[in-house]
Parts: C-alpha cells; structure tokens; sequence
C-alpha cells in the first residue's frame, strides 16, 4: 500500500486536520512539536514517518468517533 505517498497525497488535508495545533493540544495525548517535526519531515521527504503517522492518524480518527462525539 502506498501509505507514504497517501500521507502527503491524497490524504493530506486529513492528516493536517487530525493534526492540528489545537487538537493536538485540546486532547493532550501527545507533543504537538514532536507530531509537526514528523509532518515536516514526511512532508519534505527527509524522513519516512509512514508507519508512525498512520499509526496516530488511525487513533485520531478513532478517537474523533469513538470518544469525542460521545460528550
């Protein structure tokens, strides 16, 4: 599957969504500097974060659906 290039593609306005500033830091799971260094440095194609962003993209929809629209 071409995860890495649906990342940056097709899938991007998504991923910028799932992680945005204020998302990130309204839920308070993660480092919001950690997850835009791995955006940035997928985005710029200095590094290969398709298996850590798929892996937080996954729990961000999850989460979105499962706990957020629950309150």
């Amino acid at each position: 599957m071409p995860v890495a290039q649906w990342l940056s593609g097709e899938l991007r306005a998504l991923v910028l969504d799932m992680f945005s500033e204020d998302r990130i830091k309204r839920q308070g799971f993660f480092d919001y500097a950690y997850v835009k260094r791995l955006l940035d440095d997928h985005f710029c194609r200095r590094r290969d974060n398709r298996k850590l962003l798929w892996t937080l993209l996954v729990f961000q929809m999850w989460y979105g659906s499962y706990v957020e629209r629950g309150r």
